[in-house]
């Protein structure tokens, strides 16, 4: 998870992510509103080309987009989240976390391998296969625990009505579902 983060990052910028700290980010935020509201009220091109260029500097990207939209601006947001949470998972490790481990408790998490063959194992099976209709191609290597520990102290068992659900999503979207 935390080498997918890392690799979906470096393909966007060249910059280090221990050369980025909030306050850069912050900054970047600030452009990229700057960048929506251009497109909202129709700015003049040269307007969008120089927060562009701002946003290309201080982002360091790879590649400079040829025509900003509303979707592009949303997934340069999204790249800022991330950054934001893999600075505030290193801060949390005093720099670079260097375990796996290390990493998840940066993210008030715990995380447990479930044993192959235990009833927790078979009951996650049962449920992969009951809901998808292609359950044959589906192929589980392994299944991991995770535990956001915030939630579960948090978490009211008298409510009731309490059932078990698992999360499927591109691997690079787990350090943000897990910062939160």
């Amino acid at each position: 998870m935390w080498e997918e983060s890392m690799g979906q990052l470096l393909r966007r910028i060249t910059k280090p992510l221990n050369e980025f700290d909030l306050d850069m980010v912050e900054e970047i935020e600030g452009i990229l509103l700057q960048m929506k509201s251009s497109i909202q009220t129709r700015s003049p091109p040269s307007e969008m080309e120089s927060l562009l260029n701002d946003l290309v500097e201080k982002l360091t990207l790879r590649e400079k987009p040829s025509k900003v939209t509303l979707s592009e601006i949303a997934s340069f947001q999204n790249l800022c989240q991330l950054i934001r949470d893999l600075i505030c998972v290193q801060e949390a490790n005093g720099g670079q976390p260097t375990t796996p481990i290390a990493k998840y408790t940066a993210l008030g998490c715990r995380i447990g391998h479930v044993s192959e063959g235990s009833s927790e194992y078979e009951e996650v099976l049962e449920r992969i296969k009951t809901s998808n209709s292609n359950a044959s191609a589906i192929s589980v290597r392994n299944i991991f625990r995770i535990q956001r520990c915030i939630e579960d102290e948090q978490f009211n068992t008298a409510v009731g009505n309490n059932t078990t659900l698992f999360h499927a999503s591109n691997v690079k979207n787990f350090v943000g579902i897990l910062s939160r």
